[in-house]
């Protein structure tokens, strides 16, 4: 299948039009607040939380940041039975 189809699909799953998601993209202040949550206070709260609790455990501290910092990894790692 082609990539488009997939990139549609996506988007009729979460019923979000494309006009809706041009507008979306013109608030300038969300769009910050979000880069800032996602790729700086984010990465910086998981590891304190890492150097808390995962000190002595390296690769445990290590996998934990990457569960944290990866987009949606946690949906199909931690469901998995």
């Amino acid at each position: 299948m082609h990539l488009s189809f997939f990139y549609f699909d996506a988007w009729s799953f979460f019923g979000v039009s494309f006009k809706e998601t041009k507008t979306s993209l013109s608030h300038q202040c969300f769009l910050i607040l979000a880069l800032i949550l996602n790729f700086i206070i984010g990465p910086l709260v998981a590891y304190g939380i890492g150097c808390i609790f995962l000190d002595e455990e390296p690769f445990i501290f290590l996998s934990f940041l990457m569960l944290v910092v990866t987009p949606c990894t946690n949906w199909y790692l931690l469901s998995q039975n």
